[in-house]
């Protein structure tokens, strides 16, 4: 649960979304746009007349206008200060196209409302983008929850991803490509550094600004690195330290009893922690609340029998602001010497990152 209910930082609306391909491919990012507008001309085979269609902004998921089909034709008009992501939505509901516009005409056409077949022309960053959804849609496992994906096929994701990178420092598909390498890696060091090598318009773009911005916050606890120590107190007032679970792999918690993706995420924290608790595991749970009694009640009802602080000071937590946390659930896997060797692993990655550690 975001903290203004809003997509933040590279969580970006567009890369959530079925990738589509394009019919042609370029590598030419440095062509000038040819009017300070963009023309959407789309055709939407075998749709009835009067379906919706609405376009969103690509990074932020903010709808910026909509329209209907007619005649199996639809049309959509804006402008972009550089090239960026847009999604089209059909009927408020999934599935989804993703694409890049410039200002520039655009032709999109697909048949029926499952956007499989859809083909894009017009933009050279689509072009590109479309390069880099072949090889995400190869391993898509890694970028979805649960997707069971091994470590294996996560390495050779973020050896593709970062080749593709490499040949794309000019394209301002990169930050994108950036944020998929880091899920696939969770390598932010690495991350950065290749994010370096982005030029430096694309930097200054919407999207090369918001991987900036979650970068910057990555780095401040990047994997590999030895976790800040932090003290805040149990329910009982009895101060408990992280430092204190050395000699442990400590998994710390962040959620809320208020948070309803946290609490349904518990019942695979709670079924790790029983399967591991006696190999040397268990859990750190801080919470975001305001208030003692529904923070006690939700530990109870959730059968959350590890160790729990908070100061009761919701998204002012100490811990949190320490953590730099603007969403929660989120979680960090400690090792028993107190280094960084996980985040944000929930249902079958938890159960797999556990196994790896614990041989199961």
């Amino acid at each position: 649960m975001k903290k203004n209910l809003l997509l933040s930082g590279l969580l970006f609306f567009a890369i959530l979304f079925p990738f589509v391909t394009s019919a042609q491919k370029s590598n030419n990012s440095a062509e000038k746009p040819v009017s300070g507008h963009f023309e959407i001309s789309g055709i939407a085979l075998g749709v009835a007349d009067g379906t919706s269609l609405s376009l969103y902004n690509g990074t932020s998921g903010v709808p910026e206008s909509s329209t209907t089909v007619q005649g199996e034709k639809f049309s959509f008009t804006g402008s972009v200060p550089t090239p960026e992501p847009k999604v089209i939505v059909m009927d408020n509901k999934p599935p989804y196209l993703t694409f890049f516009v410039e200002n520039r005409p655009l032709e999109i056409k697909f048949t029926g409302h499952d956007f499989k077949n859809a083909s894009v022309k017009g933009s050279a960053s689509q072009d590109e983008y479309a390069i880099l959804a072949k090889i995400l849609d190869k391993y898509s496992p890694v970028f979805i929850q649960d997707g069971n994906a091994d470590e294996a096929m996560k390495k050779q994701a973020a050896s593709e991803i970062a080749h593709y990178v490499s040949k794309h420092y000019s394209s301002f598909t990169a930050p994108l490509a950036l944020f998929r390498y880091f899920q696939a890696s969770q390598d932010a060091i690495a991350t950065d550094s290749l994010f370096e090598k982005v030029s430096p318009p694309v930097k200054d773009a919407v999207l090369g600004k918001s991987l900036a911005k979650t970068l910057g916050e990555l780095m401040r606890n990047p994997i590999g690195k030895t976790v800040p120590d932090f003290t805040q107190n149990d329910p009982d007032g009895k101060p408990v330290s992280l430092k204190s679970f050395r000699g442990k792999y400590v998994l710390v918690d962040f959620w809320a009893s208020w948070c309803g993706p946290c609490r349904q995420e518990n019942p695979n924290v709670v079924n790790a922690y029983n399967k591991y608790k006696n190999k040397n595991y268990t859990v750190l749970g801080v919470s975001f609340d305001k208030s003692k009694q529904p923070w006690l009640d939700a530990i109870k009802k959730d059968n959350l029998t590890w160790t729990h602080v908070s100061d009761l000071q919701g998204w002012a937590n100490a811990v949190g602001q320490q953590f730099n946390i603007t969403s929660i659930p989120q979680n960090f896997l400690i090792d028993p010497n107190g280094i960084l060797i996980g985040k944000n692993l929930r249902g079958a990655d938890l159960e797999a990152k556990l196994a790896s550690i614990f041989g199961f």
